[in-house]
């Protein structure tokens, strides 16, 4: 089902890494979130592929995907998987389009407020407002030249989802580059945002199905 696809993509943004975090001095912390700001201020659409990692505790393998995203400010994002199947979302003006390879549908979020929820927080961990959201408690990272802001559900709801999302910048470019969902079960999606273009120019028929 269509929904159940949905709520399989929508827990993609999850997971700790591996490495040796050092946390940021508020300072540090302050001008982060300065150059995020600045940089969300001046990004009005990205463009990229992604490779999508889930890891399920009773698989050995671990499932991987790939395909395009999109955003376009302020809260239009189509994610559009092309392998190992075709399927896509996208957030519109307050409804969520799914193509399930041809099959469409269309989800009124303002009648489910978890949805309505979720796509707030995809578009704002493209423009960097999710580091703000009072819904998380935050905390922040750095490492060879990432970092990662570790945000935890406070709303009871979204706990319920997730133990922990995790956003990695990089240094340079103030930009999201993995994010990461960690579920109560200790499963977790990873995505990687590649190939990322600043303020390409974008059709309007990108976010249309």
């Amino acid at each position: 089902m269509p929904i159940l696809k949905f709520t399989f993509f929508v827990l993609f943004f999850t997971c700790f890494l591996s490495w040796s975090q050092q946390p940021l001095s508020k300072k540090e912390e302050l001008d982060f979130l300065k150059q995020v700001r600045e940089t969300s201020e001046l990004t009005k659409t990205l463009k990229g592929t992604f490779l999508q990692t889930k890891q399920l505790s009773f698989l050995e393998k671990r499932i991987e995907s790939t395909g395009d995203f999109y955003y376009q400010t302020p809260n239009l994002v189509k994610w559009e998987y092309k392998e190992p199947y075709l399927y896509s979302v996208i957030f519109k003006n307050g409804s969520l389009l799914i193509n399930d390879n041809g099959k469409k549908q269309d989800v009124d979020l303002a009648s489910n407020k978890l949805f309505e929820k979720l796509s707030d927080l995809i578009a704002n961990s493209m423009n960097g407002k999710m580091l703000t959201d009072t819904d998380f408690s935050t905390s922040f990272f750095k490492n060879n030249g990432e970092i990662m802001a570790r945000l935890i559900p406070q709303q009871k709801q979204l706990a319920e989802f997730f133990k922990a999302i995790e956003l990695h910048f990089n240094e340079n470019s103030f930009l999201v580059g993995k994010v990461k969902l960690i579920e109560q079960s200790g499963d977790f999606t990873l995505i990687e945002l590649q190939n990322l273009q600043q303020n390409p120019s974008l059709d309007a028929s990108v976010f249309t199905h």
